[in-house]
């Protein structure tokens, strides 16, 4: 084992291999349609969801297909691995290939909703405890038996048999990387690793389908099913891993393995997760594979798919408390926290959850490892922050302590529940608040700008402050009540579109009631709206009402104009000097001489208080409504008002309580963040106070722009004690980079600083932090590099490969830097706090 770096030989070395494999060009080794099984022409008289079990065993089939693997590389064991199976291509940027299962009229009349094949949305976790204790083959009995009950209507028994479609399949994947172990044991000469392939065989023949005994058979137990669920377009997390695998390491211990040879198994599961890095940017183009439908509504949402292509949306949780509210830390807490330590991959993403009774120790060697480690692992989950919102959205205790995280960074129950969300801009309310509900567009085709929102009154009617939050208010509830009424519109779409027989087999609730998630079968709905560029918008008002209503130094009619020109004149405009003065003059009050959130100035603190207060009550109001439409019984003198309600929406069925069960609600609550959009969203905007140009990114996730906070990490968490961050289910993530040069070049000085960094987050109640630890000098040395080899220069190119180890966080994951596009890399070389 080599101290310094936490890892073995054999990890390093699979490590290497897989470096070098995601620096090349891997657009060869993606599925192609030919290689599949033709469900449709076969099965196309069958139900949607026993069509996707087809499809989904049809797509695992491929994957084991030695013919395919010539160029997929999906049907290998690699020297050295010790969990086996392969995940193929795919990711949130560069999207999914898979069996077509949906015949040409359902793909056709999906169009209108901007739903199809690609449309699961993933983003879940499962509790992979009840896989490792009892096996897919008592969920494969318990189908059999539902199937065999004739007093079952179809569509359950449609159910049924897609879930034990999907987990046979599974079994089946595994039994064929059985017969390969075997297969490579026979001719290996290393008597080692032939004896270790011998042992992966009969992990294989005896794991998914039986329970778990020891650590090495929990692990790949999980990771197949893991990759079968990727592999079925379903991108989800691994929950917590420590809570789930500490029996198998106790046992594997008592066995008499060495703590050693476990890190070196969990470390091989690290490896297989990352096995579908794509680093090299040049090679990005040729693998995009995206589908028009992955809206995660009914509207096209535009996704970073550059920054997005290493986003698997797959997070590992440890830490925490269980259950009944003990502390959660156990031997795999710390084991998993080693294994990163010397793990500089940029994915599985790993989270520690921690409250105030968190163990000293533990709190160090959270330290530790981001200190070794620099990349942002773990990411800090305040359970004092997180627990409480999600009690506020009707979640029990039990079930609230137990919380995990999505494929991003967003709370949600530990295989409990399904979970959507929907985004709202917060700069695009603030246009619409100055310019009558239209967006500030310097484009006059539009004459105002694009209408988005409802009619509200112009700059000159907006006399005070008051008015103008008032008006804020007004675009926030319309762009909440769609986000609602949206939320509950697409139960009544996926169930004919994207059914997730593998996943419901998984999750609770599913099961017991025959009904697939998409159909309300978990055992609850959560739902979030969170809020992109709220930094942006408390920046800017705080600027509005200082400078126009407050000291009276402009008129709102001249910033609305500054921020729709990007604070430049028109040539044509008659008055073109005096113009620009006035505008270089706001430019430097709002950009310079006006307070920016996360410096701990009071006016930035009150306006920030009042945006989340707003969100936090509008929400309320949105939900009222939505269940208005949605759930409540109408009474007979009702009943025509609702129904005509329900189809404004596109709905026009009963009662959701009455058509999926009487407990079917959504829990709603809201969070704030960007993910890795932040430059996307902003394209659409104008100017601001943080932004000298329109279409410029905005801030990322919860946090200050990049290159105005600097005052210290303390002003920034003394912030988030008047915010009340413990509101907010849906996760309110800030992310953080300190300065490497700034920070005690004595390992354990440097553990202490950073353990006091994580210590003042938590005591402030904030909510969700990524801690990453920068050079700015080396960013610029990486960001000049990079630009050679965009033009060409190879030396440059194979320069770049010394830092495929650089990562930083990017809003909803972590990415190589040197794998990022321009506009991103600016962003982390401002980002560093001194």
């Amino acid at each position: 084992m080599n101290e310094s770096s936490y890892t073995s030989d054999r990890i390093e070395g699979l490590i290497s291999r897989l470096s070098r494999k995601a620096m090349s060009d891997r657009s060869g080794e993606w599925f192609r349609h030919d290689m599949f099984e033709d469900v449709i022409s076969s099965q196309g008289h069958r139900s949607v969801i026993v069509r996707k079990a087809l499809a989904t065993r049809a797509m695992l089939r491929a994957m084991t297909d030695l013919s395919n693997s010539e160029t997929t590389s999906s049907f290998t064991i690699e020297n050295g691995e010790l969990i086996v199976g392969v995940i193929p291509l795919g990711s949130l940027g560069l999207g999914k290939v898979f069996p077509d299962y949906l015949t040409e009229e359902e793909w056709r009349v999906a169009s209108v909703t901007n739903r199809g094949e690609m449309s699961v949305f993933g983003h879940n976790s499962v509790d992979y405890k009840p896989l490792c204790e009892k096996g897919l083959k008592s969920i494969i009995q318990l189908c059999h038996d539902k199937i065999a009950d004739q007093t079952l209507s179809q569509p359950f028994r449609d159910f049924y048999e897609a879930c034990g479609i999907c987990c046979e399949a599974v079994c089946e994947y595994a039994e064929k990387f059985a017969e390969l172990a075997d297969a490579e044991a026979r001719t290996e000469k290393d008597e080692k690793r032939k004896r270790e392939l011998t042992g992966m065989a009969e992990i294989c023949r005896k794991v998914p389908a039986e329970p778990a005994e020891t650590f090495q058979e929990a692990l790949q137990s999980i990771f197949f099913v893991h990759l079968a669920l990727h592999s079925s377009m379903n991108f989800l997390s691994l929950g917590r891993l420590d809570q789930v695998l500490q029996p198998y390491y106790e046992k594997s211990m008592s066995d008499g393995m060495s703590r050693d040879e476990l890190l070196d198994v969990f470390q091989c599961f690290l490896v297989k997760c990352a096995g579908r890095l794509n680093m090299n940017p040049a090679y990005l183009l040729k693998q995009d594979h995206m589908s028009y439908a992955v809206a995660l509504g009914t509207n096209p949402v535009y996704l970073d798919q550059w920054s997005s292509a290493n986003n698997f949306l797959q997070n590992i949780v440890i830490g925490g408390v269980r259950p009944d509210g003990t502390d959660a830390s156990n031997d795999c807490t710390y084991l998993i926290l080693d294994a990163y330590k010397g793990f500089r991959l940029s994915t599985p993403n790993l989270n520690i959850r921690m409250h105030l009774e968190t163990p000293a120790e533990l709190l160090e060697e959270v330290a530790r490892t981001v200190s070794l480690n620099k990349n942002g692992f773990p990411v800090i989950v305040n359970d004092a922050a997180v627990i409480p919102a999600l009690l506020t959205a009707g979640i029990d205790a039990v079930d609230a302590n137990d919380f995990v995280l999505d494929g991003c960074w967003e709370p949600i129950l530990n295989g409990k529940c399904d979970w959507t969300f929907r985004m709202i801009n917060m700069l695009s309310i603030l246009e619409c608040s100055l310019n009558g509900g239209a967006m500030l567009s310097a484009d006059n085709l539009a004459l105002r700008g694009a209408k988005v929102s409802h009619d509200s009154p112009l700059c000159h009617e907006l006399n005070t402050f008051e008015k103008l939050l008032n008006a804020v208010g007004i675009h926030t509830r319309y762009f909440m009540d769609q986000a609602i009424l949206g939320m509950y519109e697409m139960y009544a779409i996926d169930e004919s579109i994207t059914p997730t027989p593998l996943q419901s087999a998984l999750l609770h609730g599913c099961l017991e009631k025959g009904k697939d998630k998409s159909w309300g079968g978990a055992e609850k709905i959560l739902g979030g709206v969170v809020a992109a560029a709220v930094p942006d918008i408390v920046d800017t008002l705080v600027a509005i009402e200082r400078w126009v209503y407050r000291e009276r130094k402009f008129s709102l009619q001249d910033v609305a104009d500054a921020f729709r020109y990007s604070y430049r004149v028109q040539d044509h405009h008659p008055d073109k000097e005096f113009r620009q003065t006035l505008y270089d003059e706001i430019k430097i009050r709002f950009m310079k001489d006006s307070p920016k959130f996360g410096n701990g100035e009071a006016s930035t603190d009150v306006i920030m208080r009042k945006i989340t207060d707003l969100l936090c009550d509008t929400l309320v109001q949105s939900v009222k409504l939505a269940e208005k439409v949605f759930l409540n019984e109408p009474t007979e003198e009702e009943m025509l008002k609702i129904q005509s309600l329900r189809r404004l929406t596109g709905y026009d069925g009963r009662s959701m309580k009455e058509e999926f069960g009487s407990e079917f609600k959504i829990h709603f609550s809201v969070g704030m963040g960007t993910f890795e959009c932040y430059n996307v969203f902003g394209m659409g905007n104008a100017a601001s106070a943080d932004r000298v140009q329109s279409g410029e990114g905005l801030s990322p996730n919860f946090s200050p722009k990049p290159g105005f906070m600097n005052r210290g990490l303390g002003h920034l968490f003394s912030s988030f004690e008047s915010i009340g961050l413990n509101r907010f289910g849906a996760g309110v993530i800030t992310d953080v980079t300190v300065e490497e040069t700034d920070l005690n070049p004595n390992p354990q000085s440097r553990i202490k600083q950073l353990t006091g960094i994580i210590d003042g987050f938590l005591k402030s109640r904030g909510s969700i932090m990524s801690l990453s630890i920068a050079s700015s000098e080396q960013l610029g040395k990486i960001f000049d590099l990079c630009r050679c080899a965009e033009q060409g220069d190879e030396v440059a190119a194979e320069a770049l490969k010394e830092y495929s180890n650089v990562v930083v966080r990017v809003g909803g994951s972590q990415a190589a830097f040197i794998t990022l596009p321009e506009a991103h890399q600016k962003s982390h070389m401002q980002r560093p706090v001194f």
